[in-house]
């Protein structure tokens, strides 16, 4: 079975994972990934632990779209947070939900798109589809009373607890960037949560991991990187 698109990893390198709280009742949000993103440099921020935020056609976008201070909207999403616990890489978590996160699930193709043109499409998993969807994609959302980790921050910088957190920009000049959480740059910074007391730690599969709790705090900014 050939391999699916996307970033290739090694287990555990891009992960989201509950470390305190009921996943059942966690509050789960799947959405679609913006297919324009698919084939760009922004493509390698689509991994599990990301940041994400909501495009005006309600489509997940790594990083955080918001009103900077100067004024003018930093174009590809709102600023309300969505952690992403399945991308494109493979080995995320839950595996559960892995298969459902790959380019093309819960895709429909419009009609005569398919093998030539004839025809009404496929409209289930596992053809080649013409929607321009993709997803759908498992994130957790910034009001989960719990205790998250990630492997996708900013490991240089210092973590004590109570730090506040942002993510990087969805118009950050490196797109691979894009939803990569630190600690926030100016006092007009969206927050996206707080350091938990274990801070930075290497994780079980020996990847850099920050513990934090999951919080929205409105911002007019998002670091640029």
């Amino acid at each position: 079975m050939a391999a699916p698109t996307g970033i290739l990893s090694s287990m555990g390198a891009h992960k989201l994972d509950v470390r305190y709280g009921d996943r059942n009742t966690i509050p789960y949000y799947n959405g679609i990934i913006d297919s324009a993103l698919l084939g760009t440099a922004a493509e390698a921020a689509i991994v599990a632990g990301r940041v994400m935020s909501l495009t005006s056609a309600t489509k997940l976008t790594p990083g955080l779209g918001v009103t900077t201070p100067a004024g003018p909207a930093i174009a590809g999403g709102g600023n309300v947070p969505y952690f992403l616990q399945n991308g494109l890489d493979l080995n995320t978590y839950p595996d559960a939900s892995r298969s459902r996160g790959m380019p093309g699930f819960t895709d429909k193709p419009a009609a005569g798109t398919y093998l030539g043109g004839a025809g009404g499409g496929f409209p289930f998993y596992g053809v080649p589809l013409s929607a321009g969807l993709v997803g759908a994609y498992a994130t957790i959302q910034w009001k989960a009373a719990a205790e998250l980790s990630t492997t996708e921050f900013e490991t240089a910088s210092a973590y004590p607890a109570g730090t506040a957190l942002t993510a990087f920009s969805t118009d950050a000049t490196a797109p691979a960037n894009r939803g990569q959480i630190l600690p926030i740059d100016a006092a007009t910074d969206v927050i996206v949560g707080f350091a938990a007391p274990a801070g930075k730690f290497i994780g079980p599969e020996g990847y850099n991991t920050l513990a934090f709790t999951p919080a929205y705090v409105v911002g007019t900014s998002a670091p640029i990187a």
